[in-house]
């Protein structure tokens, strides 16, 4: 099964619809279509790209962004386009968003080519799986981001630096042992309750108080008299906790 054209009147695509369907490359998403389960295109690998209709106003956890499996080269949509008029889904190129039940937007998957990323100042959240196999050596994280989902850079292994603009914190991440970089990664996937509950103050929940055993003393990486703009280093310790 390579190519699939759905008709018209497909309202819904439920959940794992295309679950396993490793050589299927292309799919016609119609006008009329308003909702993509969870998971509906899991492990679909050789998916080229994905075409979203104005009438999308829904897609579930992992809906498009675990088109992962067993390749570390074919990793599913290398394009998300999204047409012109959808209230909820935009894309830039990039990346795809979804808006946020608040202000600003969430990012439902990263599918650019770029060493280096700058998520827009206007970005909230950080959906499940949204970085994942991503080829970014550097992220830079602005302050609006007020929560990362579970595996948002899972098997990102290329990922070395992080900048967090909020904390003026630039973090590296060791490339080797490759199960530590992993074990770093997944420090982001923790589900913060703050971010989630609009009566709490909001606080800063990217760097969870956990993550204070993976890290070194701060070493600061411009002169320490500097006033303008001084940011610190943190190094994560690879070598044991």
């Amino acid at each position: 099964l390579k190519k699939i054209f759905l008709p018209g009147s497909v309202r819904k695509i439920r959940k794992a619809a295309f679950e396993g369907c490793e050589d299927l490359e292309e799919i016609f998403l119609p006008e009329g279509l308003e909702t993509i389960e969870a998971n509906a295109f899991s492990q679909c690998i050789r998916l080229e790209s994905l075409h979203l209709p104005s009438t999308l106003t829904e897609i579930g956890t992992y809906g498009i962004s675990d088109t992962f499996s067993w390749s570390d080269t074919l990793n599913g949509p290398k394009e998300i386009t999204v047409q012109k008029g959808n209230p909820v889904f935009q894309d830039d190129g990039a990346s795809l968003y979804r808006k946020a039940s608040g202000e600003g937007r969430e990012i439902v998957r990263y599918f650019g080519t770029s060493r280096r990323y700058q998520i827009p100042e206007d970005v909230v959240r950080i959906l499940p799986g949204a970085f994942r196999r991503s080829m970014l050596f550097r992220l830079d994280i602005p302050a609006s981001v007020r929560g990362v989902e579970e595996n948002a850079f899972r098997e990102c292994r290329n990922l070395h630096e992080i900048w967090l603009e909020e904390s003026q914190t630039l973090l590296y991440i060791p490339g080797q042992p490759v199960y530590r970089k992993d074990e770093v990664m997944e420090l982001f996937g923790s589900r913060d309750s703050q971010s989630r509950n609009p009566g709490r103050e909001k606080e800063n929940n990217i760097l969870p108080d956990k993550w204070k055993s993976f890290v070194r003393d701060p070493i600061y990486s411009r002169d320490s008299h500097e006033e303008e703009n001084p940011y610190e280093r943190y190094i994560f310790d690879y070598r044991g906790y």
